[in-house]
């Protein structure tokens, strides 16, 4: 996890890191927290709506459109109004993250926020139920990116109900239902795709 900020001040770094080595994953998890600035800036963050967003796309234009990216959006956050909300809808729509970590704002004791005015808790569950409504379609989106892709799965954990799951160099988690040691690589075929996993199939 690396703020946006310092992505984008070491963005030229970072893409000749990820372009010449063959043992990173090409994966980042840049939380953004808000597609608002000004939310962001009563946030402390440190960085813009435009940090992420040039920065997102700058990696996925010359490290391939596979390229992954998490990202964190909080809502909810004292100071959010509807128009904020409206621009963190707009980013995760625009920038396309791979996957969306959303948790609600909850005032934590002896915080700045915790004594400005807050936001009802049903306007906050109704932005983080369309905000996760928006994500689940994005993130099926990308992961439709990978159907009938074929290449190397390192098995790394148990699965649910005796499937394993694997990473492939995205690190994108591919659900396999053949019983495989953990710690093998594999070839694999994606050959289906949901909003939060990819199912795949052994082949030759």
């Amino acid at each position: 996890m690396i703020n946006p900020r310092w992505v984008r001040k070491w963005l030229d770094d970072f893409i000749e890191v990820f372009a010449e080595s063959r043992h990173l994953y090409h994966f980042l998890h840049i939380p953004v927290q808000s597609g608002s600035n000004r939310v962001l800036r009563i946030m402390r963050r440190g960085h813009t709506a435009e940090d992420y967003a040039e920065s997102v796309e700058r990696i996925r234009g010359e490290l391939g459109e596979r390229f992954a990216i998490v990202t964190d959006i909080l809502v909810g956050h004292p100071g959010e109004g509807d128009e904020d909300f409206e621009l963190t809808v707009k980013l995760v729509e625009e920038t396309k993250p791979d996957y969306v970590n959303i948790s609600k704002f909850f005032p934590r004791p002896r915080t700045p926020a915790k004594a400005m005015k807050q936001i009802p808790t049903q306007v906050t569950k109704e932005r983080s139920r369309r905000i996760t409504e928006v994500a689940f379609r994005v993130m099926g989106e990308r992961n439709r990116l990978w159907l009938g892709w074929s290449g190397r799965v390192l098995i790394n954990e148990e699965g649910k109900r005796g499937t394993v799951v694997g990473r492939n160099y995205a690190f994108r988690p591919i659900v396999f239902q053949e019983r495989i040691e953990l710690g093998t690589f594999v070839n694999a075929r994606v050959v289906e795709a949901t909003p939060i996993w990819l199912r795949g199939e052994v082949v030759p």
